[in-house]
């Protein structure tokens, strides 16, 4: 018993020292456990302590329960001030509603975090523009127990961005002043001119002296001349202030680059500079653009090269290729065989106001904006401009534009062989190799045959040699033998072989139509038009054919226009010397003009006599023409009163819309042109001429 008593006490003792050895271990755990808690509480204290974004605990209600360094940094108290106070305190009183909104949306449990910017109250009273940024702790019931805030000082961002905010509606308020400005100059300057241009052209209409027609003729030149400049000037601006706007309508591309030649053809002729163009077969005829700007770049470039070309040849060609977005690309290149350009000098090209001769000897006029103001627009079209040269054998200049080709009816003269044209052989002389491989790629379209010689030597001795053929082309300007001393050769050996002249210049024609006209078939105008070419080849050898005549004299739109679309106008101008401009030219049209000198008069004219049509100033005193345009509308419907034709020096995107939205129908800028003049009086006459509805 003893012995047993004994061990049990030994056992109880063992399991003593091992509740002792365990109860050491657990507390050694817990030491070191507390002692980790500690040191991770001190980092994350210490972390938050020596963050550079202020970091707060907060309560419930708002009170500020712990402010690391930064915090107290940003808003100027202590800590210990901060734990004195609420948030409420300091926010700025027109940030605070939002703030507490915020704050009972999360209290809710509508929310679980929140951001604003928001407005602190330094302790010294400046404003601290702040990011904040909450969220809400809970415990374990449910219950909120505190708010964690950070808070980042954004006063130097806010200054910035106010700075930049100043700085850009001061740009905006510049550029509307920029473009008040160019509205204002281009009335300013377009209004005299419209009366120099419009009095030298009637003027040029009367019966002058020789010398009398050279100083008119100069002066109508030289004012043309400032009129470009000034256009030129009035585009950049306006490419620059971003008021230019790229219309978005289906065009031809052949009449596109046609007009654009026509433009230079004169000055071209001038100088016996030959025009041409080409499109790759490929290409497509028709695209959707702006057509003005493809227009303006090509006549730009054109212009150029007619300029710096004192002879051979300027030649356009087209070729297209499809985009992997599905656009077309269209590439233009305009060649010419002039001075070229040095390579030092290529960098000064596109530059605005920059010549590549920039001396004041330079031999060579212009702003220096057309290159500059053509690139800027093939860029408007997502596309470029470059060029490629050699001093002494001319240049290149090459633009791509992207544009959508549109779906039109083929034209008649494309891909046909029409019956009277097909197995004819034709006789090509020219001179220039580019005009003989675009008249032998035409005529063999049509399903004709040729041969293209460049003399008129070579041409006689295919016919000594028995060389049959159905019609010749002609060139009238070649080297030893021009096209009439081959036709006179000609006619000696065939006396029926049709023949057909190609020559440059309105003169040459008149002049060889009226002296030679009974040597040719059919006369035909350069640069070669397609369509013309066609038709002028069916007329030859239709069935039907009447003899050749010389060709009609062209019916100017100033031939009493009045006699056939009898019209009663009223012109509202306040500016006398348009005044007299316009009455002058209307009568050239064959029409009498009732005159108002402002919006007031005129509306006083319209209530006395019905007018068919209003040709209406924009700017007059007392009352302008989009007032009294408005007032003219409220007044009478639409059936009852005139058409009203806007009549502006104004020039700026947005002109025409401001003259369509006050109610007017349609829109002619100054310099008054008296073809514009007559188109939009004839568009507006037959209006009134047709049947109801």
């Amino acid at each position: 018993s003893c012995l047993q008593s004994q061990h049990e006490m030994g056992q109880i003792a063992e399991r003593q020292a091992q509740v002792e050895a365990m109860k050491a271990s657990v507390e050694q755990q817990v030491f070191e456990r507390t002692l980790e808690l500690s040191e991770s509480e001190e980092r994350f204290r210490s972390t938050v302590e020596n963050s550079a974004i202020g970091v707060a605990l907060l309560a419930p209600d708002g009170r500020w329960l712990q402010a690391n360094r930064a915090l107290c940094e940003i808003v100027g108290y202590s800590e210990a001030e901060l734990l004195k106070l609420n948030f409420q305190a300091i926010t700025h009183p027109e940030d605070l509603e939002a703030d507490l909104s915020y704050v009972q949306q999360m209290l809710a449990g509508e929310i679980r975090t929140y951001q604003m910017e928001k407005r602190y109250i330094h302790k010294n009273g400046h404003l601290v523009d702040i990011l904040l940024s909450v969220s809400l702790v809970w415990d374990k019931f449910g219950q909120p127990m505190y708010f964690i805030a950070q808070i980042q000082d954004i006063s130097e961002r806010k200054r910035t961005e106010e700075a930049l905010a100043q700085t850009r509606d001061q740009a905006l308020a510049a550029t509307r002043a920029k473009s008040e400005f160019l509205a204002n100059m281009s009335h300013e300057i377009r209004t005299p001119m419209n009366a120099v241009i419009g009095m030298t052209g009637l003027l040029l209409d009367t019966k002058l002296s020789a010398e009398q027609q050279d100083f008119v003729e100069t002066v109508r030149s030289s004012s043309d001349a400032l009129l470009t400049i000034i256009n030129d000037i009035l585009d950049f601006s306006k490419i620059e202030s971003g008021k230019l706007d790229l219309e978005t309508q289906p065009f031809s591309l052949p009449e596109c680059i046609e007009e654009a030649l026509d433009l230079v053809a004169v000055k071209a002729a001038e100088k016996n500079v030959e025009l041409a163009y080409l499109l790759e077969d490929e290409t497509p005829r028709d695209l959707i653009g702006d057509v003005t700007r493809v227009r303006q770049i090509l006549v730009n470039l054109l212009s150029n090269a007619v300029k710096f070309t004192p002879r051979g040849e300027v030649v356009v060609s087209v070729r297209s290729q499809v985009e992997p977005n599905g656009q077309s690309a269209f590439q233009f290149a305009v060649r010419d065989t002039g001075i070229g350009i040095p390579q030092d000098r290529m960098d000064r090209l596109f530059h605005s106001f920059s010549q590549v001769d920039s001396s004041t000897t330079r031999q060579y006029g212009g702003t220096g904006l057309g290159l500059a103001i053509s690139k800027r627009l093939c860029e408007m079209m997502s596309g470029t401009m470059w060029v490629e040269s050699v001093v002494g054998q001319g240049s290149t200049f090459y633009f791509k534009i992207l544009a959508e080709a549109a779906s039109t009816p083929p034209r008649r003269y494309l891909n046909v062989t029409p019956a009277e044209l097909s197995q004819k052989r034709v006789l090509i002389v020219d001179d220039n190799a580019t005009n003989r491989q675009i008249l032998t790629l035409q005529t063999r379209g049509w399903g004709m045959s040729s041969i293209a010689v460049p003399s008129g030597e070579e041409a006689l001795a295919q016919l000594r040699q028995g060389e049959i053929f159905d019609l010749a082309l002609l060139d009238y300007h070649m080297a030893e033998m021009d096209g009439i001393t081959l036709a006179k050769e000609i006619r000696k050996m065939n006396a029926e072989l049709p023949l057909m002249m190609l020559s440059s210049g309105f003169l040459t024609n008149r002049r060889v139509t009226e002296l030679h006209g009974e040597l040719f078939a059919k006369f035909l105008p350069k640069p070669i038009k397609p369509s013309l070419l066609f038709d002028r080849l069916l007329e030859i050898f239709s069935e039907n054919q009447v003899p050749p005549t010389a060709p009609l004299p062209v019916r100017r739109p100033e031939d009493q226009m009045g006699e056939n679309l009898s019209l009663r106008l009223l012109v509202a101008e306040d500016n006398l010397v348009n005044q007299k401009v316009a009455l002058r030219m209307l009568q050239k049209l064959g029409y009498r003009a009732d005159v108002a000198a402002n919006g007031y008069e005129a509306i006083a004219a319209i209530r006395r006599q019905s007018y068919d049509i209003v040709l209406m100033d924009v700017h007059m005193p007392e009352m302008d023409g989009l007032e009294a345009t408005r007032k003219i509308c409220q007044r009478w419907n639409e059936h009852d009163r005139p058409y009203i034709i806007a009549m502006t020096a104004n020039a700026m995107q947005g002109d025409r819309e401001a003259c369509l939205a006050a109610g007017m129908n349609d829109y002619i800028s100054k310099p008054i042109k008296i073809e514009d003049l007559s188109r939009v009086l004839e568009k507006w006459g037959l209006k009134l001429l047709a049947p109801a509805g």
